[in-house]
């Protein structure tokens, strides 16, 4: 089976700027103001489309364990990695936003606390991690809103892999699970990192 993409990009780009300012796409002022190109094709065989998917699959689970090899998360929770959270931490401490993050971090931690026993008892049990992988997501979202990095990065490599398994593109082994208990561990860490700093200040 072939697909044809047919995607015009300048077209639609006109279209919308015209439709602020009320013009037409015909008019003359805005011909001239952007030259519109022919439409590009690109054919894909089913061949191809399963290829990218695999890549795509393989490119996420070297993502994740490469995230969470022992040695890698044990360096960072040691602080000797090559990672050094110190200045994101700091960045947190800083913001407005301090009180609201903790808050919510801490009720998200106390949420995989509560979902990661259930999961790890039932390996079956999508539900279950669904709701873990919820808890992930709003964890990311709280690392958008102050900018951290890091944990942006690590939330979304992690997200992106429960979603294979809930998806069925991945089977749950010994192995996931060894893994994921260090994804657990690393959440622990930074919030509690973060707030042994603020002891540290007030004294």
């Amino acid at each position: 089976m072939i697909i044809q993409e047919e995607t015009n990009y300048l077209t639609i780009a006109l279209k919308k700027n015209a439709l602020k300012k009320k013009l037409s796409v015909d008019n003359p002022l805005v011909k001239n103001t952007i030259s519109v190109t022919e439409p590009c094709d690109v054919y894909h065989s089913s061949e191809d489309i399963q290829k990218i998917h695999v890549q795509s699959l393989a490119s996420r689970v070297h993502a994740f364990h490469d995230l969470t090899q022992a040695e890698n998360v044990n360096l960072i929770l040691n602080g000797s990695g090559s990672i050094n959270l110190k200045h994101e931490f700091q960045q947190i401490m800083d913001s407005d936003h301090l009180s609201v993050f903790i808050e919510e971090f801490e009720l998200l931690i106390s949420n995989l606390n509560d979902q990661w026993p259930r999961f790890h008892k039932a390996l079956n049990n999508i539900e279950g991690l669904i709701h873990f992988k919820l808890s992930i997501h709003l964890i990311k979202h709280l690392s958008k809103m102050m900018q951290a990095v890091h944990l942006l990065n690590f939330s979304q490599i992690v997200i992106d892999y429960l979603e294979d398994i809930v998806d069925g593109r991945i089977h749950v082994t010994s192995d996931v699970i060894d893994r994921l208990s260090l994804v657990v561990e690393y959440f622990h860490y930074y919030i509690e990192s973060i707030s042994l700093s603020l002891i540290r200040v007030k004294k």
